[in-house]
């Protein structure tokens, strides 16, 4: 049986992640619109999204480990291997409400708190 990894960038490269979701993707994206904010995950990334969360580190634009965290955020390798991410998975960013998103293939999803730039600064 297949399972669904999402590939979620955290803050424009700061963290990136592999996602491993216990739900099909059409559960995934009825629980992304439903998300009422990102806020949540802001400084310890998606590890408590539901299902399986690892860290990776990339070594090219598609070739990545997968790595724990050190002192001072300093990542290790887990392994040797040098895994390669498909040029179709789905991909998720998360930062803040105003800038994040979900991506399958040319769909875009936004979840239920997102706000649009304008918004967020005009919420503050």
């Amino acid at each position: 049986m297949d399972k669904l990894v999402i590939y979620v960038q955290e803050e424009y490269g700061y963290r990136d992640w592999l996602w491993v979701p216990n739900m099909t993707l059409e559960e995934v994206k009825d629980w992304w619109k439903k998300l009422p904010s990102v806020e949540p995950y802001f400084f310890d990334g998606p590890i408590s999204f539901p299902g399986e969360v690892h860290q990776i580190a990339f070594y090219s634009d598609k070739e990545f480990r997968f790595v724990v965290n050190g002192m001072d955020r300093v990542v290790y390798p887990m392994h040797d291997d040098i895994l390669t991410l498909p040029d179709d998975c789905v991909r998720m960013h998360i930062h803040e409400d105003f800038d994040s998103w979900l991506t399958i293939g040319e769909e875009v999803l936004h979840h239920a708190g997102y706000l649009s730039f304008r918004e967020a600064i005009d919420k503050e």
